[in-house]
């Protein structure tokens, strides 16, 4: 192989290696975007659910944004699962893996407020009331 072949050649796998390596940063790029968008709306939804629970409201009392919220939670489950699967084995992805777990504890805490949401607030209490007013009829 003369020298002028083996320039061309080395420029040809340095080209590849320069093309491999920006698509690499695109996509870390659009995971992190997308972490902090899913890392937000938990945020969001957190201090929502936080606020229903102070008020005593609960899923029953709000049942189309208790649907959307649950809507939202499987969406962001289903997003960070498939990032996490995405990134296993990257170069950069220690540094990505640890932002989805750090995203999928805040999902966890997000979940399990949800789940007391979803519970009756005053159950006994309203039990209560209605069969006071029952046995008025």
């Amino acid at each position: 192989m003369n020298s002028k072949s083996h320039r061309n050649s080395s420029y040809k796998k340095a080209v590849r290696r320069q093309k491999v390596l920006e698509q690499s940063i695109q996509s870390a790029q659009e995971t992190d975007k997308a972490i902090c968008m899913i890392q937000e709306a938990l945020n969001t939804t957190d201090r929502q659910l936080t606020a229903y629970i102070a008020d005593r409201i609960d899923a029953a009392q709000v049942p189309q944004e208790s649907q959307k919220i649950q809507s939202d939670l499987m969406s962001h489950e289903i997003s960070l699962d498939e990032m996490k699967k995405r990134n296993q084995g990257k170069e950069m992805s220690k540094k990505v893996l640890s932002q989805i777990e750090i995203a999928q504890k805040k999902f966890k805490e997000v979940s399990t407020k949800f789940r007391l949401f979803q519970k009756p607030a005053n159950f006994e209490q309203r039990l209560l009331e209605s069969k006071r007013i029952l046995d008025e009829v």
